[in-house]
């Protein structure tokens, strides 16, 4: 017996209240699918996504969320929700255009973003559905000693060497024996960084992806750059890279600093003989780790 999709829609929120646009988004699906149940996983939605039990579970995943990497945390609890009840999952940039009812019968089904990756910001499958299971494997231990960090690499990755599936600008449905991969027009008509013109959707067109890229910041992508060239305890306590700019008189802007680990960068330099620390609520600048040279509120 073939098992279908069921009508319901998850999405994750964490980490602070949701703004206008994001509440605005989850109201355009339920207008747009009444019919659907929708959920919103957070820290305390436990019916879904046992919060404290995962973080126990899954180094990654608690690395993480520890870290305030909100949306590396939702790639790792839209795949165990998804595997664990079934069900249709969508970043809050999205925006519906035609019901997903054609959908359910498939197995997990996602779409391609460009010529040669697929993206999971629109997704759905059956509960314990072998593709996803791969997903969560790699999370297990994988990704600490493999270059992918994002749901997107990681899904392509898989696809590729699994099931030898090969991307081309072909604009054609891909179906492999655990998965169905659509063209960009079906979740990603939209590209990059394009101004929204309406002559981009088609009749094949299901969402419209905004392309918000919230995830994005300098720090968080340094260390998840680098966190398989460490080990996975050395990456698992590094802190993130910070940056900081110093003012006189409070408006005239000086320079700029980083660190990482306690060590200064400045303008990318490395300084190995200054260091800092969080000191009564004050950042402290020493020389050699003691001779204090600077303290900023």
């Amino acid at each position: 017996m073939q098992r279908t999709i069921p009508k319901r829609i998850f999405y994750v929120w964490l980490g602070s209240s949701k703004p206008a646009d994001v509440s605005m988004a989850v109201y355009q699906w339920q207008q747009f699918l009444p019919e659907y149940e929708i959920i919103e996983l957070n820290e305390k939605a436990s019916k879904y996504f046992d919060f404290e039990e995962e973080l126990k579970q899954n180094d990654w995943f608690r690395t993480v969320y520890e870290k305030k990497m909100w949306a590396y945390a939702a790639d790792y609890m839209r795949c165990r929700v998804l595997y664990e009840h079934g069900g249709i999952y969508l970043d809050t940039d999205i925006s519906i255009v035609k019901s997903f009812d054609n959908l359910l019968g498939d197995l997990f089904f996602c779409g391609k973003q460009g010529e040669n990756k697929v993206n999971l910001a629109v997704f759905g499958c059956p509960r314990h559905d072998a593709f996803i299971k791969k997903i969560l494997d790699f999370y297990s231990e994988e990704i600490w000693q493999q270059p992918y960090y994002s749901i997107p690499d990681i899904a392509t990755f898989i696809m590729q060497r699994d099931y030898q599936v090969s991307f081309s600008d072909k604009q054609e449905v891909i179906k492999a024996k655990d998965f169905v991969v659509y063209p960009p027009e079906y979740f990603y008509p939209l590209k990059m960084h394009e101004t929204f013109n309406q002559n981009c959707l088609t009749p094949n067109s299901y969402t419209i992806h905004w392309w918000k890229e919230s995830w994005c910041k300098n720090e968080i992508t340094t260390w998840l750059k680098n966190k398989h060239l460490r080990s996975k305890t050395e990456s698992m306590k590094a802190q993130l890279f910070s940056r900081h700019r110093i003012y006189l008189f409070n408006f005239l802007r000086v320079f700029d600093y980083s660190s990482q680990d306690g060590i200064v960068r400045l303008s990318g330099i490395r300084l190995p003989f200054l260091q800092i620390k969080k000191v009564s609520g004050r950042i402290k600048i020493t020389l050699f780790g003691f001779i204090p040279i600077l303290k900023i509120r």
